[in-house]
């Protein structure tokens, strides 16, 4: 059988091409409009999923499609509302743009060839939509008109950009443009001022609006196409131009959708009556379009097999070509006899109007009789012929099907309605996922200033579109900074006892204030203009405070929010001295001293006991004495903890604070503008989240921490020793019960039944051994169930990430050096080891000599230990240090017994100083 020669089958073929060229590619069907964005080398998002682009349409495309749409408007409004034209003709001295020609209503095309590509764009449109005819088409085609213009510049673009594509492969820019210029077209329409009417309703005249634009972008790209010439049959040009071509859908350009099969006259290739046809007989639930070509043959079979659809159908299709071949011959030059004729325009509109004319003898052989005559005028083979060979083979089709005889070629008519039908819904889903792949094209000169675009261009941040020559978009530079979190601690429980007007007050003289003042005057150069490189605030929360910019002014900022810290500490020091709270505070500590040496020494003498015994004795009495000592020790953590409370108390919860500083990837800034609540600015970025990750205070590692401080105490025996530092890193497993191991925990309780409990426990043992043993195993037995290793961080003090030491390192060496010192615990002096109590065996510090003041010891950073944040588990976890306080006893004594000799060191010998920190 042969196959039709609509365009509808054509373009059935396009989507079968297309498809089958995708499937190779192991792109699925759903995803292909979309695929170039992965192929993109900017977009946002931390996934494809998410992955949105910015960009920007340049003036040389803006201006003319603004006015294009306009224009449109415009002229729509002086076909069809009466007055306008008069209105307008009073005030041309203010739209001289509007002084084109509006020709009488008339359908035949003049200005261009009968065979000509830009003849058949304008046929489309007659067929597409009632409000649409020739002379308001020309009108707004008139050379060097908005219209002309915007077609001009965008097929020369589509031209030079797919060659381009074809002969040096890279990024996908034709695709990005193709679809950035439908949102923006989308954009203008829907901005258009003039586009409602009076008489007129919006949906309709903005469907008519839709349909010019639509054949405007075919047309370019048509001419695009031609201008490729040879290169046009490449595979990767055949595979962009028929993705421009399928995703321009009838109703690509059509906002009201519902309005699209308003009338028979419509932009799908089927009337509305013959779609409901369709619809009510269920056959969209068969296409999937994985084989258009092959579902289009198997829906035709089914068809001409419906014995009461048969028929009806067939005569429903034959007044549907009736429509498009008069539109097409009404359109040409030598058919001006044909409009006398046919009562256009309420009669082509209507399958009922066609069906009635038709079924008169006298009107039909009229109709007849002045095609036959169009025919002896024409010249053969031209397109005029094939118009109306097809308009009289429609007229008897339709006889036919009236009179119930069968039609020798049905098949291929019902093949031609399959295609149709398939098409149409191809390009409802086509049309669907055009939707959301727009959605993820950010237009920015929508929601910014041009000043903003211009620079986020000059960044690599946006694509730029234009015929300019500019590269569609700059090299991007990944831009690296510093980024600083500080947060308080203790805030929520400060606010629950002060109420929110004090602590308000508070926050403002004693955080944001000062903190604030320091971070502006670190962010003036010598001549006071705002420096942002140097320190920028990136968001203010109601505990914290988040900074951006180099390493070194992040680092000064540090040492003067140690500065703020201590002149409160002093304040809250003369405070307490006048108040009498000094003598509460130190009888708090004399209770809880006498406490906590009453529980060390019963803590050292079940140590000691166990020790005695060794392994000897019942395993349940030694696990018993095990859980006495860890009771014993909970009891005296909590004795420290109620003591700080009585001290916070009594001294008004003094002020203590997490901070951490980070580096990477600079992060992205997002403004915006609301009606309300004005100008936003938000900073978005990896490494501020892992900032502020890095202020975390974790109890579980605390609580480890205050345990081994036990430990040590009670070898000590002393209750003297103190923890050296702010910041602690750990490692430690946490557990989860399984569902049904927590059913036989909670059974137990509920029953007060030992011997269930006694069950549970052993259960419990055997889950954690099997679970040891896979981890002993490194996995190869499966993933443990209820044991997880997991790290986490407890800073109180001030943090540093190794990245963003070793940029310090690298951005200071101009003027100080930098030194490893790795200390044994045995190595350290015996003032330090009598004092505080450590938990490793190794130590590295990296000690910093400030050349300008003779090498004298400046700053001292301690390796806490690597964690991985939360959210940051698929990397190798991040390497913190220690920013330690030069005020610390500690610090203090590290500096005079070892910290200055390696100082002086790197001073003197350049050799032996840091060029960066060492990789681990």
């Amino acid at each position: 059988m042969s196959e039709p020669t609509s365009i509808w089958w054509e373009r059935l073929q396009q989507y079968s091409a297309f498809f089958a060229r995708a499937g190779t590619r192991g792109v699925p069907v759903e995803a292909v409009w979309g695929e170039f964005i992965g192929r993109l080398s900017f977009k946002l998002g931390e996934s494809m999923a998410e992955a949105h682009v910015p960009f920007a349409i340049a003036d040389d495309i803006r201006e003319p499609a603004t006015m294009a749409v306009e224009e449109l408007a415009v002229l729509l409004r002086r076909r069809h509302e009466p007055g306008f034209d008069d209105h307008l003709r009073d005030n041309l001295a203010m739209e001289p743009r509007l002084r084109v020609k509006l020709r009488p209503r008339a359908y035949a095309v003049h200005r261009f060839r009968d065979e000509s590509a830009e003849a058949a764009s304008f046929r489309r449109a007659l067929a597409a939509d009632p409000l649409l005819d020739a002379g308001l088409l020309e009108a707004w085609l008139t050379r060097d008109g908005a219209a002309d213009r915007l077609r001009s510049v965008i097929e020369g673009l589509y031209a030079k950009l797919a060659a381009a594509e074809c002969t040096a492969p890279g990024e996908p820019i034709t695709a990005l443009f193709h679809m950035c210029l439908v949102k923006e077209l989308l954009a203008r329409k829907a901005a258009s001022k003039d586009l409602p009417a009076k008489g007129l309703l919006y949906e309709r005249a903005e469907r008519a609006a839709g349909v010019a634009l639509r054949e405007i972008h075919r047309a370019a790209i048509a001419a695009a196409e031609t201008a490729l010439g040879p290169l046009s049959a490449d595979p990767a040009a055949r595979d962009l131009l028929d993705l421009f071509g399928l995703s321009l859908t009838p109703l690509a350009y059509v906002a009201i959708r519902r309005a699209a099969l308003a009338f028979d006259l419509n932009p799908c290739g089927l009337s509305a009556d013959l779609s409901r046809a369709l619809d009510g007989l269920g056959t969209d639930a068969a296409i999937s379009g994985r084989d258009p070509l092959g579902e289009a043959r198997d829906l035709a079979g089914r068809l001409e097999d419906d014995a009461n659809w048969r028929s009806a159908l067939l005569a429903m299709h034959a007044i549907q070509l009736f429509r498009e071949f008069a539109v097409s011959l009404l359109s040409c030059r030598d058919s001006r006899d044909l409009a006398d004729v046919l009562p256009w325009p309420d009669f082509l509109q209507s399958d009922r109007a066609i069906s009635d004319l038709l079924a008169r003898p006298r009107d039909a052989r009229a109709l007849t009789a002045v095609v036959d005559e169009i025919l002896l005028k024409v010249d053969k083979g031209s397109s005029a012929t094939a118009f109306a060979q097809g308009l009289l083979s429609s007229i008897q089709a339709i006889g036919a099907a009236g009179a119930g005889r069968t039609l020798p070629d049905a098949p291929l008519r019902f093949l031609d309605l399959a295609a149709r039908y398939v098409v149409r819904l191809l390009d409802t889903r086509t049309t669907d996922a055009m939707d959301g792949l727009l959605s993820r094209l950010d237009n920015r000169r929508d929601d910014t200033s041009l000043q903003q675009v211009k620079a986020e261009y000059e960044e690599g941040r946006l694509y730029r579109l234009s015929s300019d020559g500019l590269p569609a978009i700059r090299t991007r530079a990944v831009a690296t900074c510093g980024q600083l979190f500080m947060d308080l601690k203790g805030y929520t429980k400060r606010t629950f006892r002060a109420k929110e007007i004090v602590m308000a007050e508070f926050l403002r003289d004693e955080f944001y204030g000062p903190l604030l003042s320091a971070a502006r005057t670190l962010s003036m150069d010598r001549y006071d203009r705002h420096v942002p490189e140097l320190l920028d605030l990136n968001n203010l929360l109601g505990d914290a405070i988040a900074l951006s910019g180099t390493i070194s002014s992040l680092m000064a900022f540090a040492r003067e929010a140690r500065a703020v810290f201590g002149e409160y500490e002093a304040k809250l020091a003369k405070l307490l001295g006048s108040s009498g709270a000094s003598e509460r505070i130190a009888q708090a500590r004399a209770r809880w001293e006498a406490e906590d040496g009453a529980l060390a020494a019963d803590i050292m003498a079940l140590v000691r006991a166990q020790d005695a015994a060794g392994v000897q004795g019942p395993a349940m009495t030694r696990l018993k004495e095990a859980l006495k000592v860890e009771e014993l020790r909970a009891r005296r953590a909590a004795a420290r903890d109620a003591f700080d409370e009585e001290v916070r108390r009594i001294g008004g919860f003094g002020l203590e604070a997490g901070l951490f500083i980070a580096f990477g990837a600079a992060h992205e800034s997002i403004r915006l503008k609301d009606g309300v609540f004005g100008e936003l600015h938000v900073a978005v970025g990896e490494k501020i989240n892992e900032a502020a990750r890095g202020t975390a205070r974790s109890g579980l590692v605390k609580a480890r921490v205050d345990a081994r401080l036990e430990e040590a105490r009670a070898l000590a025996g002393t209750a003297r020793l103190e923890l050296p530092f702010e910041v602690y890193v750990d490692t430690y497993t946490s557990l989860s019960l399984p569902p049904d191991l927590g059913r036989l925990f909670e059974g137990a309780v509920e029953t007060k039944d030992l011997r269930a409990a006694a069950e549970a426990a052993k259960a419990f043992a055997q889950h954690v051994f099997l679970d040891l043993e896979r981890m002993v195993a490194g996995g190869r037995q499966g993933a443990p169930l209820m044991l997880s290793p997991a790290e986490d961080i407890y800073n109180v003090g001030q943090a540093i990430s190794a990245e963003a030491l070793d940029a310090y390192i690298r951005e200071r060496r101009v003027d100080t050096a930098h030194a490893l010192l790795d200390l044994r615990t045995v190595d350290f002096d015996p003032r330090i080891t009598g004092r505080f109590a450590f938990f490793s065996e190794m130590h590295r510090f990296v000690v910093s000599a400030d050349l300008k003041k003779g090498g004298s010891p400046a700053e001292v950073f301690r390796r806490a230990g690597r964690v991985s944040f939360r959210g940051f588990e698929g990397s190798r976890g991040t390497v913190v240090y220690e920013i330690l306080d030069p005020r610390s006893p500690f610090c203090e004594l590290l500096v005079r017994h070892h910290a200055a000799r390696a100082a002086a060191a790197a001073a003197t010998a350049p050799s032996r100083a840091l060029a960066g920190l060492p990789e681990e």
